[in-house]
């Protein structure tokens, strides 16, 4: 299951219907440790986020991270 974490109003062209959408970094860590996440996407303004980034990518380091084209 993909992770796409946008600001809320965010539209994302990564987000399928099989996404999870959430819009703060509190909603990220909840759904990361709660369920089979199998990627992250950082959309709208969280892609230039390099705090959380390296975040993720320390905490969570088997899941990977990407930033929406």
């Amino acid at each position: 299951m993909e992770l796409v974490v946008c600001p809320q109003g965010c539209w994302s062209s990564t987000a399928t219907p099989k996404s999870i959408v959430v819009s703060t970094p509190l909603d990220v860590i909840t759904w990361l440790e709660s369920a089979p996440i199998a990627s992250v996407v950082l959309a709208g303004d969280f892609k230039t986020d390099k705090v959380l980034a390296a975040f993720l990518a320390e905490s969570y380091p088997a899941i990977p991270i990407a930033e929406e084209a």
